[in-house]
């Protein structure tokens, strides 16, 4: 063995470079068995002796693979995380048939609710005087208000819509002739045959009155206009003074008959009246007057 130096620099050397092999020896140890790091340990990744061994991320259950595919796949070693993905999936398909659930429930409620909706919506129509909407089926059962309903319907929305009326020829026509049958209506088999003479032989006669009167205008000249003169009430055009014995004969109406016994012999008709023409002797030409006169009246 060696001896000991009694030199005390000799000594101090030797411990000197004792102490830093020792240290190395302490420093390479540490290193081996003691990974460096930047900085303080991370509490999150140190493991501590409560948090029993650890477990990786949970594999992901996809479309069309089961709960056993995956475990098979990991081994069946974790028994943990199989509870996990069977707890997962379990409360996966509560909340799925949770979701149906409720949305069955709605629909039923909507079904339950359209009777009440329409039976409402009916009502209501109803109390505000709406005709009933067509089922199906009543496409050629239209409700029948009448042909005057209709037509008077339709001229109101064409009025609505700014549209002018349209012109119903046949229509004029129609009124025209019965205009001229209610007239007739009021006048005798016999005044009537005084009413169908010859209108153009009666022009020629009118020109013996249109000296003092006027039958296309109410206008008075010397004797008083003879507009609408068939079937007008004696002495009642306004305006025109009447003698008095016109007034007060016994007839109320200008008939045919009438006024072919005036145009006959007026003052033999009504004895004092004012009115200086002679009177018209042929009864031929009275007739043709008068049905030229009636004819003016129609607008003819």
């Amino acid at each position: 063995m060696f001896q000991k130096s009694k030199d005390p620099i000799t000594r101090t050397g030797l411990g000197i470079i004792g102490a830093v092999g020792v240290a190395l020896i302490a420093v390479a140890l540490w290193t081996t068995f003691v990974p460096l790091t930047d900085g303080e340990p991370d509490s999150d990744t140190v493991p501590s002796a409560d948090d029993g061994p650890p477990v990786g991320p949970l594999p992901q259950v996809g479309d069309g693979e089961s709960l056993e595919s995956v475990v098979e796949e990991t081994g069946g070693e974790d028994t943990e995380l199989a509870e996990e993905l069977a707890q997962d999936e379990a409360a996966q398909d509560a909340t799925t048939v949770t979701d149906e659930a409720e949305v069955e429930a709605v629909e039923a409620d909507q079904a339950e609710a359209a009777p009440d909706a329409v039976a409402v919506a009916e009502e209501e129509t109803a109390a505000a005087g709406d005709p009933p909407p067509l089922e199906a089926g009543d496409d050629a059962q239209t409700p029948d208000i009448g042909q005057d309903a209709a037509d008077t319907l339709a001229a109101e929305e064409s009025a609505a819509a700014g549209d002018p009326p349209p012109l119903d020829v046949a229509g004029e026509a129609g009124a025209q002739e019965q205009a001229q049958a209610d007239a007739g209506a009021q006048f005798t088999e016999e005044g009537m045959a005084l009413l169908t003479a010859d209108a153009e032989a009666g022009a020629r006669v009118w020109n013996q009155c249109r000296a003092c009167h006027v039958a296309d205008e109410e206008q008075n000249r010397v004797g008083p206009h003879l507009v609408d003169i068939v079937g007008r009430q004696i002495a009642s055009v306004e305006g025109f003074n009447y003698s008095n014995a016109l007034q007060n004969v016994e007839a109320e109406h200008w008939t045919p008959e009438e006024l072919d016994a005036w145009l006959a012999d007026p003052r033999g008709y009504a004895p004092g009246t004012t009115m200086s023409y002679q009177g018209l002797r042929d009864a031929e030409d009275r007739a043709n007057l008068l049905t030229w006169l009636y004819e003016m009246q129609q607008g003819e």
